[in-house]
């Protein structure tokens, strides 16, 4: 397979990769994240969520920036947010910018533990779930 790339192009485009990895080396993923204005978190890797967190910054951005604009300047700020089913705590963390105190309930174990380590400190996570016997497990 013969490439196309002039020589001239090649040579910029190494150029600009090399200048890229230079200016981004010594900072970890969350140093990156930082630099281009996303909060550090945690994600599983492969995740469909944890991909879009990591290429995008937030999960369902342009949803919770809807609600920042028309819902959240509405709402009083001394109030309660509850979110259920948290997962890692995508929506928790930008509920926290507008409410008192964000209740954050994941019952997978496993992401439970994802949640607390990306709760800011206005979160409160639980790693509860109900069953139809009305018992609390967990």
């Amino acid at each position: 397979m013969e490439r196309n790339i002039e020589p001239l192009q090649s040579s910029k485009l190494r150029f600009y990769r090399f200048l890229v990895k230079k200016s981004l080396r010594g900072l970890s993923k969350g140093g990156r994240r930082e630099m281009l204005g996303w909060p550090p978190f945690a994600v599983f890797v492969g995740d469909f969520i944890g991909n879009q967190i990591s290429y995008q910054g937030w999960f369902e951005d342009k949803y919770i920036s809807f609600l920042e604009h028309y819902v959240f300047p509405k709402i009083n700020p001394s109030l309660i947010a509850l979110d259920i089913g948290a997962n890692i705590g995508n929506h928790s963390n930008r509920f926290a910018n507008y409410f008192s105190k964000v209740h954050a309930f994941e019952p997978n174990k496993r992401v439970y533990y994802l949640l607390k380590a990306n709760a800011m400190l206005t979160i409160s996570c639980f790693g509860l779930h109900f069953c139809r016997n009305n018992q609390i497990n967990y």
